[in-house]
């Protein structure tokens, strides 16, 4: 299973943002997804726990009736920073990782990153699970360079265009992929990394090869819009 971190909300009256619709491209393609963000016990709060069900996306219930509301992009009563996307600490992420045993590769977007409240938080977790994957998509994304440099360095694939990826070549730890403009396969990365990790052995530098050896199998089979920069072991 994949975990797709960071946020939900409400935006032209539609269900918005980088993690649940990663969730939802990688169960289109197939495979299992759960997403790990706060949801709200308000009326937006329940559509978004109706849209997780109707598309099959796995949630836990630890990350639901989250006293504050649900951010409405647009909306003159939504305030961004006092709504429940900021409500994402690292003991319920922790149990929600930890409870789910098939988890073998987390997917932090946006918020999961970019604040640093919940950045701590998923990195915390992270931390402590040296067995599980990191995928970070750093595609259309304004990042602190310093920051982008932190998270390459935990991270088993990091996918950023082309000028991002060359800043951040020294840094990574094991696949960095070059995207071009309009790049959209994140969600196929995440499932061949996936089930590489399903079959790989224990120690780290197997599953580092798992890993490698699948992200480099996918792109040669048709991903033209990027490229491995770095590739280790």
């Amino acid at each position: 299973m994949i975990v797709s971190i960071g946020e939900a909300y409400i935006k032209d009256n539609g269900i918005a943002g980088a993690a649940v619709e990663s969730s939802l491209e990688i169960t289109r393609l197939g495979a299992s997804a759960m997403f790990a963000g706060a949801v709200s016990s308000d009326t937006y709060g329940t559509r978004i726990l109706e849209y997780l069900v109707d598309n099959c996306i796995f949630f836990d219930p630890l990350f639901c009736n989250d006293e504050k509301p649900t951010w409405v992009e647009g909306s003159a009563r939504a305030d961004r920073e006092n709504s429940c996307i900021f409500s994402l600490d690292s003991e319920k992420l922790e149990n929600t990782i930890n409870m789910n045993t098939d988890a073998r590769l987390v997917l932090p977007n946006s918020i999961a990153f970019t604040s640093p409240a919940v950045r701590d938080s998923v990195r915390a977790v992270i931390d402590g699970r040296p067995d599980m994957a990191v995928c970070l998509d750093l595609t259309a994304r304004e990042q602190d360079e310093e920051v982008c440099r932190q998270w390459a360095g935990i991270s088993e694939i990091v996918i950023a265009d082309e000028n991002t990826a060359e800043t951040l070549r020294p840094y990574c730890k094991n696949v960095l992929v070059a995207a071009k403009p309009g790049f959209s396969s994140t969600a196929g990365i995440c499932i061949a990394a996936d089930e590489a990790l399903a079959t790989a052995g224990e120690k780290a530098e197997d599953r580092a090869e798992a890993v490698a050896r699948a992200v480099q199998a996918l792109l040669k089979n048709g991903l033209n819009d990027c490229s491995i920069l770095t590739c280790l072991p």
